[in-house]
């Protein structure tokens, strides 16, 4: 749950579907805490609306005509999970009976979407109507558009990881860094742009997570990957060559000659042994002369 906070504080995105889930999980106050509720009950009985009085301004619905908004809350539910708690501005729909049937949590940087009832068929027709797919892609888009959070930044295979910690650590000596690998190593401790200290592993050789204890106790976690622009052939960064004439030799008893003259260019040799022929007659001539 703490990696899932961190992540949506980050400037991440989490869909949640209540109904259906692990009543243990629900019951954990760090859970309620990230999903914006006090507690939740199940409720069962004859088939409602399992989407009224929409918020219409808000972007996961502001792209549907009023009659799909009309075709969307046909869809009924006889199972979900009433949420307490939630807070009235944060809620974008409702399910006929009054109880919140989707609302959204700002974390940090990032969001939770939240519905109450799950999408199988078990607890109602939400996945047999024909808004179902374009009301998951509009929530999904709409979580994606947060993007990554300027926080969060990719840690790259020979590039520094700098831990960020939730908590002070009081005794540095008991910090220990596992790499992928199982191995360990002491981490670095330097000074941040606030003069701050933080931890940090200068040299990671290798791709996967890189886990920061102290003493036993796991206290922050990040991961290494190789820098994806390598790979990127699209890439060019040598110069352009220009193309080069081509040189059609055709066949026959020259052909010999012509592919070496293509290849190699036309000998000249036989040109310098006649003019040092030439100079050499008219040396003689010219010695007679005199």
């Amino acid at each position: 749950m703490a990696l899932l906070e961190r992540y949506v504080r980050r400037g991440g995105g989490l869909l949640v579907f209540l109904g259906g889930a692990d009543r243990t999980v629900a019951d954990e106050p760090s859970f309620r805490a990230l999903v914006g509720i006090r507690g939740v009950a199940d409720k069962e009985g004859q088939p409602e609306a399992a989407f009224t009085s929409f918020e219409k301004q808000h972007p996961v619905f502001n792209l549907f005509t009023k009659d799909e908004l009309e075709l969307l809350s046909r869809a009924r539910v006889n199972a979900y999970t009433a949420a307490r708690g939630v807070a009235p501005d944060s809620v974008i729909a409702y399910i006929g009976g009054g109880d919140p049937a989707a609302w959204e949590c700002v974390r940090g940087r990032g969001r939770v979407l939240v519905f109450a009832a799950s999408p199988d068929l078990a607890t109602g027709d939400i996945p047999l109507s024909p808004m179902f797919l374009p009301l998951v892609h509009t929530s999904v888009s709409y979580l994606a558009s947060s993007g990554e959070a300027p926080g969060a930044t990719e840690h790259y295979v020979g590039a520094p990881i700098e831990f960020n910690l939730t908590q002070k650590i009081p005794d540095e000596t008991q910090l220990v860094v596992h790499d992928p690998a199982g191995g360990q190593e002491k981490p670095s401790i330097i000074d941040n742009a606030a003069g701050e200290p933080q931890v940090a592993v200068q040299d990671p050789a290798a791709v996967g997570f890189y886990r920061l204890y102290r003493d036993t106790t796991r206290v922050a976690e990040e991961a290494v990957n190789v820098d994806a622009r390598e790979s990127n052939l699209s890439i060019n960064s040598l110069p352009k060559k220009k193309q080069k004439a081509v040189t059609v030799v055709e066949a026959g008893q020259s052909f010999r000659t012509d592919l070496r003259e293509a290849k190699e260019g036309r000998e000249v040799f036989a040109v310098f042994l006649m003019i040092a022929i030439a100079a050499l007659v008219a040396e003689s001539i010219l010695g007679r002369k005199a």
